[in-house]
């Protein structure tokens, strides 16, 4: 059996849903910060490595199928991913304009790591959503 990219779309969406939701919860209750990204970041790395290795251990596979079909999937969502990345900074710099307190350095980071969380996350959902209904042009 290959590992097909849908599954291992489905897999990075759920490991990057739960490390995003622990950051939003241990956000608010740690006061050592630089710990705490530092901590995410090292933990999505090796968590996202460790999968990689869980998934080619089952399947017993060296190779992921990787076809024209995945190419034009992985552009559509970096496209969307993209998207919503500028779409949320510029929201971030409107509300900025407005409102002073956002210029507070925790809040502004934590808006901005929060941003590359889910971006990622919508990466992996336009993925899954177009291996379920397919391509069209």
């Amino acid at each position: 059996m290959n590992l097909n990219k849908e599954t291992f779309t489905k897999s990075e969406f759920v490991l990057s849903f739960v490390f995003f939701g622990y950051f939003l919860f241990a956000t608010f209750q740690s006061h050592n910060f630089i710990s705490l990204y530092f901590l995410f970041i090292s933990g999505f790395i090796v968590a996202n490595i460790i999968l990689v290795i869980v998934l080619l251990l089952i399947t017993k596979s060296k190779k992921i199928n990787f076809d024209e079909r995945d190419k034009f999937i992985e552009s559509k969502s970096y496209r969307n991913a993209y998207i919503s990345v500028i779409a949320i900074i510029n929201v971030i710099i409107i509300y900025s304009i407005f409102d002073n307190n956002i210029f507070q350095p925790f809040i502004l980071f934590n808006l901005l790591f929060s941003t590359l969380f889910v971006s990622f996350i919508i990466l992996n959902l336009t993925k899954i959503f177009y291996y379920k209904r397919g391509i069209l042009k």
